[in-house]
């Protein structure tokens, strides 16, 4: 789990406004932690070919509107992400789509 500050950094966009303002337009996930208290899990973020920068999981926002838009709540779909499935030969759908 990293802080709005790691995330900026490892995705070199400077702020952690940035990251917040990402995460409420649903291309980051994020997890709130009591009333001010957010995380960002560090699976989202993967290599970015040719540079010393992260990028998010391919398709990350279009999965989080999938499962919100079903009502799913982000702390379901991070779970989610981190279970390994036997349809994807015990890998975990974070791991298959990185």
């Amino acid at each position: 789990m990293l802080t709005a500050e790691q995330a900026a950094a490892l995705l070199g966009v400077g702020t952690r406004q940035a990251v917040h303002d990402r995460a409420k337009r649903g291309g980051l996930l994020a997890l709130h932690k009591g009333s001010r208290q957010v995380r960002f899990p560090a699976f989202q973020f993967v290599e970015r070919p040719g540079s010393t920068a992260k990028t998010v999981l391919p398709e990350l926002s279009r999965l989080i509107g999938i499962f919100t838009d079903s009502g799913v709540d982000v702390w379901t779909l991070a779970s989610w992400f981190r279970t390994p499935a036997p349809l994807l030969e015990t890998l975990t759908p974070a791991r298959t789509t990185s």
